[in-house]
């Protein structure tokens, strides 16, 4: 008689979808947590199956997930919609068909789900009446932001409606006029 001796645990990793910047996410950036079952080696997908993958996210019950199916492979799509901004450790494990257990991970993110607050800095002083700034042609804008997780990647703005351009030095009206400018 022929027999395997299946001492290797499965293996769970961690998918991070779009929207993303490096761990942190918006609260639907689809997740995904998926357990594949070797035997011999790490990598050969030949395992028994996956009998159970086990998720716990912050905020909600854990869920033992259950492998119905005859695939060595169990796999969940997770949100962390309703979790608020900040760290949030996803924690899992997977268990074989053979009693195989994996170590827990924890896998950590960052939810945000606010864009940064931007303020527009002048070179100077300005006068101002309401919302109007009143500017000469030798001043100059730049822009300052906040944020309270992720960080500022970039700065774009427009002129009068126009095209989005990506900030990289001071902005300068050069002729008289009224202009609009929109940033974000």
């Amino acid at each position: 008689r022929t027999f395997i001796v299946d001492t290797v645990s499965p293996q769970t990793i961690v998918q991070i979808g779009d929207p993303r910047f490096g761990t942190f996410v918006r609260p639907n950036t689809p997740i995904t947590v998926r357990s594949e079952d070797d035997v011999l080696l790490i990598g050969d997908g030949l395992g028994l199956g996956v009998s159970t993958l086990t998720l716990s996210i912050p905020g909600s019950p854990v869920e033992t997930l259950q492998n119905i199916s005859t695939s060595n492979v169990l796999a969940r799509i997770i949100s962390l919609s309703g979790l608020p901004d900040g760290p949030a450790g996803l924690s899992f494990f997977a268990e074989d068909r053979a009693g195989n257990m994996e170590m827990v991970k924890t896998f950590g993110l960052v939810v945000d789900s606010l864009g940064p607050d931007v303020q527009l800095v002048p070179s100077r002083d300005l006068i101002r009446d309401g919302p109007i700034l009143f500017a000469t042609s030798s001043d100059s804008f730049t822009f300052s932001a906040i944020d309270a997780h992720s960080g500022v990647r970039e700065f774009r703005y427009q002129v009068n409606g126009g095209s989005i351009t990506l900030f990289g030095a001071p902005i300068r009206f050069l002729h008289e006029g009224r202009f609009t400018l929109t940033f974000f």
